[in-house]
């Protein structure tokens, strides 16, 4: 049987970057050697395209993208909430907590399969496999933004050699492998997760609405696990964040298109 994995995001707001986000994932190479799933946690008619225009075109191009789609507001907007129910649910061998706005080389997942299912030292390993990643300086984010606008349109599109264009365009900063809410692996079957990211009852998250978007239960996820291992430096070198403008830059919850 093949080796199967869910990359689990939440998208509010960042359509932009996930349609280049799904392009990188449907040029991954070998795909015919394992099951690759996306699960997206989306707010329902949010954005333009929509989220659920966004994954009904990807799935008819091939790519398994699975659309959960929240009505319920109050619990949408707490991303910790959201990884509660796609760790839940999922029935893969291994799952990637990851964001909306990343951009993966064309051989990322064939060579993160092969390293997991073959490396003694990851094999049966229990804690949370981390990786670092290419990102811009703060300075250049209208750059950033310039570059997504020019492939982007109002209608789904597959964006070719994106990983390509990413790379050779864009300004390149790496950032640290810590083991952060973008890049968070875990076994399903050997990680002693308990089918939950974070106790509803003690999640940190900030309310959007009156605080801005701060995700704490990443590092609350990190501590209930306890223990984490470094991928090696290729796979940081292998994926691109496609940076932005934050909350905590303007003071409040930014609701225009990323």
């Amino acid at each position: 049987m093949k080796p199967s994995i869910t990359i689990s995001i939440q998208c509010h707001n960042f359509q932009k970057r996930l349609c280049l986000m799904l392009s990188s994932l449907l040029a991954q190479k070998k795909q015919s050697r394992y099951n690759l799933t996306v699960d997206v946690a989306n707010y329902n008619g949010n954005g333009n395209p929509s989220t659920k225009e966004l994954i009904e075109y990807f799935n008819k191009l091939g790519l398994n993208v699975k659309n959960r789609e929240y009505n319920n507001y109050e619990r949408f907007k707490y991303r910790g909430f959201t990884r509660n129910d796609q760790i839940g649910s999922c029935d893969s061998d291994f799952m990637i907590f990851s964001d909306s706005d990343m951009i993966f080389h064309n051989r990322f997942f064939y060579r993160l399969i092969e390293l997991i299912t073959t490396d003694e030292r990851y094999v049966d390993f229990g804690g949370i496999m981390t990786c670092g990643r290419w990102s811009q300086d703060n300075s250049t984010i209208s750059n950033t933004n310039v570059f997504v606008d020019n492939l982007e349109s109002d209608k789904p599109i597959y964006i070719k050699e994106v990983w390509k264009q990413a790379y050779n365009k864009l300004n390149k900063v790496r950032r640290s492998n810590v083991g952060a809410g973008f890049f968070q692996l875990i076994n399903m079957k050997k990680c002693n997760h308990g089918g939950i990211y974070v106790p509803e009852d003690s999640c940190k998250d900030y309310d959007w609405e009156s605080k801005g978007q701060k995700a704490k239960s990443d590092r609350q996820f990190r501590k209930i696990i306890g223990i984490k291992k470094k991928l090696p430096l290729w796979y940081s070198e292998a994926q691109i964040h496609l940076n932005h403008f934050r909350d905590n830059q303007e003071g409040y919850h930014l609701e225009e298109q990323r």
